[in-house]
């Protein structure tokens, strides 16, 4: 299996919704669709991540040279590098911008990168026209989004309240600028905020609310900026590796259990679905129901059913996703009709089945089955507009 070591992606992954639409959609060819295993290997590379972390962080991998690695720090180099990083005022600060001297600061150009004519010059447009003493700067991402040759930016300026920035967007270029958005939003500050997707480059930013937050999703065209489709229609839009694998979260379902007295569903639930970019768009890797017999074909099945058994749960249904994905809907029913909801995700790879943590709920039962068991309900689709359904399950 290939490994996508590149990028590693944290994050808060608990999905959810709803879709029933199980239309037989070909699955994308290799020249606009990743391959199953590199969409597994992302898989697998989230399992390996907290799921249970409340922010999302990116980190590159650079290739080290031998002479980077040929001695240790002495003690003196170790103090050194610390009164540095204590100087450093990072972005969750903001930054205060005063005069155009201020672009040499090295704050500045640590926290935005701005050491080159080009941010220094879209920087300088910024505050010439959006100034505003009690606000500061939390966020400025300069790129050529389109592709055409010319530098745009997009910035968050404003306060910090909390935990989170209260601020607005602004679309920047030599010509001017636009403020994004009409109202105030609550904003996490991203440290690796754009997506190349090869012929253009998308902004993500995040509104933060109660129960979670939305990925806002920007990108230019003729030099003008634009919202993406995919922009909040779901929590933790998040690439994983350098592949065209995307989860996304949906917050919304509240399906932990269901209570028979109130005859309604109840319980807040987080679950984590899958997208690929196509070349063109964003599409989901909807699921096909598939049968328990044709589950027990897969290497590894049994002891799923065994488990589920082994603390009183029955199996609901089962999905099979185009990336390779499966998910086993569980059900806890009692004695009195009260039900509780779980399921299991599982990676299959050449006829074999290996668990796969996707979020951060955990379950009231013991051992194996706890650690494995997320709760809720698994549908077919979370954005059924954009689902593309495997044809068939691979196992005969």
């Amino acid at each position: 299996m290939k490994k996508l070591l590149a990028v590693v992606f944290i994050s808060a992954s608990i999905l959810c919704g709803c879709a029933n639409n199980s239309g037989n959609i070909p699955e994308p060819t290799l020249s606009d669709n990743p391959t199953r295993a590199e969409t597994t290997a992302a898989a697998k590379l989230e399992q390996e991540t907290p799921a249970d972390t409340a922010a999302s962080t990116e980190a590159v991998s650079e290739p080290v040279s031998e002479s980077s690695t040929s001695a240790e720090p002495t003690e003196a180099e170790t103090d050194d590098v610390a009164e540095d990083a204590d100087d450093i005022v990072f972005s969750d600060d903001g930054f205060d911008f005063g005069t155009p001297a201020d672009l040499e600061d090295e704050d500045l150009i640590y926290q935005f990168g701005i050491d080159d004519e080009n941010a220094k010059k879209l920087i300088e447009v910024l505050f010439e026209n959006t100034a505003d003493p009690e606000e500061k700067l939390y966020d400025f991402v300069i790129d050529d989004y389109d592709l055409d040759g010319s530098y745009e930016a997009f910035a968050v300026k404003g306060r910090r309240s909390g935990y989170d920035i209260e601020g607005d967007i602004y679309f920047v270029t030599v010509e001017g600028v636009e403020k994004i958005n009409d109202e105030t939003y609550y904003l996490d500050y991203d440290r690796y905020p754009v997506f190349d997707l090869g012929d253009r480059k998308l902004y993500r930013v995040w509104h933060v609310f109660t129960t979670g937050r939305s990925a806002y999703v920007y990108g230019v065209k003729d030099g003008e900026w634009y919202e993406h489709e995919i922009s909040q229609r779901g929590q933790d839009l998040e690439r994983m590796g350098l592949s065209d694998n995307f989860t996304i979260v949906n917050g919304g379902d509240y399906d932990i259990g269901y209570s028979a007295d109130d005859n309604m569903t109840t319980g807040h639930t987080w679950k984590t679905y899958y997208l690929y970019w196509n070349g063109e768009e964003f599409r989901e890797y909807g699921g096909i129901e598939i049968s328990e017999e044709q589950f027990l074909k897969c290497e590894g099945a049994q002891q799923v059913i065994d488990l589920a058994e082994e603390n009183d749960c029955f199996v609901s249904n089962i999905l099979y996703r185009g990336n390779g994905l499966i998910n086993v809907n569980l059900t806890d029913r009692d004695f009195y009709g009260n039900e509780t909801y779980y399921y299991f995700s599982l990676i299959l790879e050449d006829g074999k089945l290996e668990f796969l943590r996707t979020d951060g709920n955990s379950s009231n039962k013991d051992g194996e089955f706890e650690y494995n068991a997320c709760s809720g309900i698994m549908y077919p689709a979370f954005l059924e507009d954009i689902a593309d359904y495997p044809e068939s399950f691979p196992i005969e």
